[in-house]
């Protein structure tokens, strides 16, 4: 929340709902008996205690990500937080299985994935600074980009249809078909 200083946009980022954020923000004020921060409006600002905390917290955090990442070093394995984005495509039908293989071999990584169009994904990776994963061209300067594999598409269609498959013949070929039961006026 003190990041975003916007319950909208903090529930975004922990995939949980905007009355769940209050609630937690509403019970962490009342059991240290201070408010964190002050509400002007639609504007959210932390206030003198919720700047002290989140210092605190930042510590606390950095302290355990360094904790884990030695033990996982003793270990041979790795741990974590691996923040990694997706155009829509590629997060529904590419990395479900890819990230499914990962976490099993890497139990000790917390992975958040945030997907979206290839355009404002690749907006956001230029300014987030984490890796992800695009269909087209970024056509952001602050982003590079490496080709990582080449997807193939096929052309099917009933066996009768004449096509060939190459690209001259379906040039001219009509490939858009609509079921004539299904429109009206056909």
């Amino acid at each position: 929340m003190a990041q975003h200083l916007s319950f909208r946009k903090a529930a975004e980022h922990l995939f949980i709902t905007q009355p769940a954020v209050t609630l937690q923000i509403k019970a962490l004020e009342e059991d240290l008996g201070v408010r964190l921060f002050d509400r002007r409006g639609n504007q959210i600002f932390l206030t003198a205690q919720g700047t002290r905390l989140l210092g605190y917290a930042k510590r606390m955090e950095a302290l355990v990500a360094e904790a884990e990442q030695d033990i996982a070093e003793v270990e041979g394995s790795w741990s974590g937080e691996l923040a990694l984005g997706a155009s829509t495509t590629i997060a529904q039908y590419v990395l479900p299985r890819l990230i499914g293989a990962f976490l099993l071999e890497n139990p000790r990584v917390r992975l958040s994935l945030q997907s979206g169009n290839t355009r404002d994904r690749a907006a956001a990776f230029g300014r987030r600074h984490c890796p992800g994963l695009i269909e087209g061209p970024a056509r952001h300067r602050e982003v590079r980009t490496e080709r990582s594999w080449k997807d193939e598409m096929i052309l099917i269609g009933p066996a009768n249809s004449g096509m060939n498959g190459s690209p001259r013949t379906l040039r001219h070929d009509n490939l858009l078909c609509a079921n004539k039961d299904r429109v009206r006026g056909a």
